[in-house]
């Protein structure tokens, strides 16, 4: 009769894929703690530890640090995962560095002094299509480091934009966006958008969708005279594609786009 094998004992192939144990798959992970556990796993060694910074999990991500700050302590709680604080050779604290589980571990010992390590997994290095990967982020270059503060300001973006529905669509259409257009520019563009008195709050665009049409281009809307305000005067637009003379707000052909 063939011995089965206990998990801790199995070598996992590593390769420009991550895997990832079954029972996390049937405990209810949240889909943003799956994704940081797969991308911890991903800049991982044989020892499936790892420490990148919170910065380079939340651009991995796209989402906030606070959020990858929530990821961690939801992937801990379940024990999917244990991490200490590392500290620089000055005493400062630096990135974490995490331990993540194969099996469901609330009071794994891994960063315990004296009681042992785990078996480890396959001898070979976490690889990126036969390339060993560098734990160590290579300096960026001022335009590297400029791009880099430009995908940065979408939480500003994100913050003043008036409706905040599909952050991680919305992210990506701003990667393309800040390709043609100045943070700045878009920024306060959403601004005027928002504080916009004709801008109804059950007609306004999806910030993936206002980004996608570049409505940071749109011409700013002239100053409101002073008297009574109209019915019309809150509803005026430009004729839509369709020819509907109150705009795509309310026109039921652009609604279902």
């Amino acid at each position: 009769m063939s011995r089965v094998l206990d998990a801790a004992e199995i070598a996992v192939e590593r390769g420009p894929f991550e895997m990832i144990p079954h029972w996390m798959l049937d405990h209810g992970f949240s889909s943003g703690a799956v994704h940081l556990w797969l991308v911890l796993r991903k800049h991982g060694d044989e020892t499936r530890t790892s420490f990148p910074g919170r910065g380079r999990l939340s651009e991995s991500l796209m989402v906030s640090k606070s959020t990858i700050t929530r990821l961690v302590n939801e992937l801990r709680g379940d024990g999917a995962l244990c991490y200490r604080q590392r500290k620089s050779s000055d005493g400062d604290y630096t990135s974490n560095e995490y331990h993540l589980h194969w099996e469901r571990k609330t009071n794994c010992t891994w960063f315990t002094d004296g009681l042992g390590r785990p078996q480890v997994d396959h001898p070979r290095p976490s690889t990126d299509h036969g390339r060993p990967q560098v734990m160590n982020r290579k300096r960026l270059s001022k335009q590297d480091s400029s791009n880099k503060k430009d995908l940065d300001r979408f939480d500003e973006f994100w913050e003043v934009y008036p409706k905040r529905v599909g952050r991680k669509a919305a992210a990506t259409k701003w990667r393309t966006a800040v390709k043609t257009a100045t943070p700045d520019e878009i920024i306060e563009a959403a601004k005027r958008y928002r504080d916009n008195p004709k801008r109804h709050p059950d007609y306004t665009a999806n910030p993936e969708t206002w980004l996608n049409q570049e409505r940071w281009l749109d011409e700013p809307e002239t100053p409101k005279q002073s008297g009574p305000v109209t019915v019309m005067d809150l509803y005026a637009d430009e004729p839509c594609e369709h020819g509907d003379p109150m705009g795509e707000a309310r026109c039921p052909l652009c609604r279902r786009r």
